[in-house]
């Protein structure tokens, strides 16, 4: 934890005394009863804090790699820093997945620090506060982070748009005859300088393990364009 107008991102900055964690993590240990919280439904003090995170990360030497920090949840604004540059700064909610894209921040092939500020204080402008709350809110990098690498040409995420990432959904149901119509789409975006072809592979998996249903669809995606990528089947 620390002052929250601290310059922990700044390039060599002493971090020595900071310590080791793995992430799940949250600011302060907390029993499974939960007795630490003496706050009220507000939740005035019970984890409202402000922890730095430092992490040293190589990123792989691919030219035309695109590369994502990828968060499943962090209470409540985050804010990330690679190399002493901040990033951008994430104030929608504490649980909501982001990402930030990293592309133009790292040195591949090396070394990059990596430098995330997560305020949970409390903020009458992100959700759920103001409250008043049934739950407590934890702090820190409560869920799963990941380093993401693709190519220019990918798959969005999911959270980027009402029409991004995979969405499946399943407009008929029939538990009798056990058969059903799943409906696909799959978003990709082209960030190659030039129009590229993109072959959409996609694979309907039975909880065997087993490939029953294997689509393809082939188009052209010019530059800095989406396909929506649409599959009906029954």
């Amino acid at each position: 934890m620390g002052d929250a107008d601290s310059a922990y991102f700044s390039i060599g900055r002493e971090d020595a005394s900071w310590k080791t964690v793995h992430i799940p993590h949250t600011l302060a240990l907390t029993s499974l009863t939960l007795d630490g919280l003496q706050d009220e439904k507000t939740q005035l003090q019970f984890h409202r804090d402000v922890g730095w995170y430092r992490k040293d990360l190589v990123v792989g030497p691919g030219k035309d790699r695109k590369v994502f920090l990828e968060f499943e949840g962090a209470h409540q604004v985050t804010d990330l820093w690679v190399n002493g540059k901040h990033v951008g700064q994430h104030a929608i909610g504490g649980y909501t997945p982001f990402h930030f894209d990293i592309t133009s921040f790292v040195n591949k092939g090396t070394s990059n620090q990596i430098t995330l500020k997560d305020d949970n204080r409390r903020n009458e402008h992100v959700p759920p506060d103001p409250g008043p709350l049934d739950y407590e809110k934890f702090s820190g990098l409560y869920r799963d982070v990941y380093l993401v690498e693709t190519s220019p040409l990918h798959i969005t995420f999911d959270w980027e748009a009402l029409k991004a990432g995979v969405y499946i959904t399943t407009p008929t149901v029939d538990p009798i005859n056990k058969n059903a119509t799943l409906r696909m789409k799959t978003v990709v975006r082209n960030e190659y300088p030039e129009e590229r072809a993109v072959e959409l592979i996609t694979r309907v998996i039975d909880k065997s393990g087993v490939v029953v249903l294997k689509l393809r669809q082939r188009a052209s995606i010019p530059s800095g364009r989406e396909l929506e990528g649409k599959l009906k089947v029954s």
